[in-house]
């Protein structure tokens, strides 16, 4: 079965909470709602391990890509552990556990929790659930939603995000290019230790799908295709890179 589920914040923020937080569910075949009522509390603290996250992740970033373009391999992208050890890979995770864990405990807080238990009871795992946030804080539209507990249980959701207010769009613009396949344009960075053959036949494989394949594409190739005049549906890029210890 297929629901939504809209997710109303108001106007509240990680600062001061969000008193008052209304979750409306819709399903497919009753076109009524159910809808239920709480709070959220203050969370301040996960704004702040939003910021560190997105800092320490930058970093390890712009390290892992000085280190690439210093490779004088084209072929193979060997990086050394050495280079990314400033900023440990460690810390960053402990980052990310403890950012993951703040967020479940902010969603069993006291205010909130009869509102999950709730849609819990209506809600099976096997059920296609579309989920919308209303917000208009956006640390709140940043944070990893996926890592929650109530999207480990129901694998088949999916999550957006939308502002509080919203008009309706009297007219829809259009493709200039309409098409009835899936446009995918895949971009190989290396060949190594890959079946190109075998790649090719699982992306043509795809049903209704239109597939462009390029392996090691020049920088101006690149820029071509992926700028193509009709546009792309999904970009599927693979590149490896593998770490290696400093040499002695």
């Amino acid at each position: 079965m297929i629901h939504s589920v809209v997710i109303n914040l108001g106007y509240g923020n990680l600062y001061d909470g969000f008193p008052v937080v209304t979750a409306g569910l819709w399903s497919v075949n009753n076109p009524r709602p159910q809808k239920f009522e709480g709070s959220l509390p203050p969370a301040p603290i996960l704004s702040d391990l939003y910021r560190n996250w997105r800092l320490m992740y930058q970093s390890l970033c712009d390290r892992l890509t000085t280190s690439i373009r210093n490779s004088a391999d084209d072929d193979e992208l060997e990086i050394d552990q050495a280079d990314i050890t400033n900023i440990s890979t460690v810390d960053f995770y402990d980052l990310c556990q403890q950012l993951q864990l703040d967020i479940n405990n902010w969603l069993e807080s006291p205010g909130i929790i009869s509102i999950s238990r709730q849609l819990r009871a209506l809600l099976n795992p096997a059920d296609e659930i579309r989920i919308i946030i209303e917000t208009q804080d956006t640390i709140i539209q940043k944070l990893p939603w996926h890592c929650c507990s109530f999207f480990q249980d129901y694998p088949h959701s999916e999550i957006s995000f939308s502002r509080t207010e919203y008009k309706r769009t009297s007219k829809l613009q259009l493709s200039k290019f309409p098409r009835n396949k899936v446009r995918i344009l895949a971009i190989l960075g290396n060949s190594q230790g890959i079946n190109l053959e075998q790649e090719r036949r699982f992306l043509e494989s795809l049903p209704d799908s239109e597939i462009e394949l390029i392996v090691k594409p020049l920088r101006q190739e690149f820029n071509d295709k992926l700028w193509d005049s009709q546009g792309w549906d999904i970009l599927f890029l693979q590149v490896i890179v593998k770490l290696r210890r400093k040499r002695e």
